[in-house]
């Protein structure tokens, strides 16, 4: 029977699970990748040793991951969860390769935008009825849950992180427009963006993630909700008219 993964989800964010029989491989690995400068306590316990794939390249979130680990391993003797760094395009790579082999990880991370597409491929293991009488499962926001979910409702992770999109400025390049305040309407963010433009200096007034991936979709969506004429858009309908307010 093939092996499948149990996860942990970023919402806006990422979802964790392990794979076994998988040697990972260390795409541009540096110290701070691995460990950001943390030390991972040794089993002393005997456990059973789970590993956790990870691609968290920051020195600070590495670290975090460590801390946590070292955390978890001293509250019980019965698992102990070794994380090992790697590279995040790779491990998406060894993901879809595990889902026809069987090879998967124990405990690994996907990017929530992803979660769907790796449960239609069977990479994660249902644990609906593990997660079902668990009191504190309420105290996950319904979003970030959601996305650990199929379309019947199964659980197939839970959230560890979640991102918030928000609209940042430079309020500097604004200024050097001549524009003192952040636009409040559709039509004044327009104008705004267009004085904002400086194709002299290759200076766009907006940018924004539309990468054609799940990840762009993350991206895409948010916006089209925020720019629709009042009349709530129907994300179920890209083709209306409404749908296209904020993309001309």
């Amino acid at each position: 029977m093939k092996k499948k993964a149990a996860s942990v989800v970023l919402a806006g964010a990422m979802a964790l699970s392990l794979a076994v029989g998988c040697t990972p491989v260390f795409a541009g690995e540096t110290e701070a990748a691995a460990t950001g400068g943390a030390t991972l306590n040794p089993n002393t316990k005997n456990a059973e040793e789970l590993t956790l794939w990870h691609y968290f390249d920051a020195a600070a979130d590495a670290k975090a991951i460590i801390d946590f680990a070292n955390e978890y391993n001293e509250l019980q003797d019965k698992v102990y969860i070794n994380p090992t760094y790697v590279a995040r395009q790779e491990l998406m790579n060894q993901y879809t390769i595990g889902a026809v082999s069987g090879e998967l990880p124990d405990i690994g991370m996907v990017d929530s935008p992803d979660m769907e597409s790796y449960i239609s491929l069977g990479v994660f293991e249902d644990v609906t009825k593990q997660l079902g009488d668990w009191e504190d499962l309420d105290k996950f926001f319904p979003g970030p849950l959601s996305s650990c979910k199929d379309a019947d409702g199964k659980i197939y992770g839970l959230p560890q992180n979640s991102n918030c999109l928000t609209l940042a400025a430079n309020m500097d390049a604004l200024k050097e427009a001549g524009i003192d305040k952040l636009p409040t309407s559709l039509d004044e963010f327009k104008e705004d963006v267009e004085k904002a433009t400086n194709s002299d200096k290759s200076q766009f007034g907006f940018a924004m993630c539309a990468i054609s991936t799940e990840e762009g979709t993350f991206q895409l969506l948010p916006w089209i909700v925020a720019t629709h004429d009042g009349t709530k858009t129907s994300l179920t309908n890209l083709t209306d008219e409404k749908a296209a307010i904020g993309l001309d």
